[in-house]
């Protein structure tokens, strides 16, 4: 089983999303300043937050289920910061620092 995270598009450092008991907010942060912030119906910011990524992975877990995880890092995550977000595929918000903690870290050329 695999999981690929994808960095966010052009300036946008980190997206944030909170689900709330009748609407989602999704905020916006832009070279680490908050820039702004959408109120979405209930469910649709799980959606909503892809339109802010990349169509490029940066990185993909593998769990090969024998306790062990490869962190596969791609050419577009090397140079990424700690704490910059990417997004799973299945739409998790993490760290870069928290994803590349996940398991054994591998540089990929392609």
């Amino acid at each position: 089983m695999s999981t690929e995270f994808y960095p966010f598009k052009g300036t946008i450092s980190s997206v944030r999303l909170e689900c709330g008991p009748g609407h989602d907010t999704i905020g916006v942060w832009q070279a680490g300043a908050k820039c702004g912030e959408l109120t979405v119906t209930k469910g649709a910011g799980k959606d909503l937050v892809f339109l802010f990524a990349s169509d490029v992975a940066a990185f993909n877990v593998v769990n090969t289920g024998l306790a062990s995880v490869t962190v596969h890092v791609f050419p577009y995550g090397v140079g990424m910061l700690p704490d910059q977000f990417v997004i799973s595929e299945y739409g998790e918000l993490m760290r870069v620092k928290d994803v590349l903690k996940l398991g054994h870290v591998e540089k990929v050329d392609s």
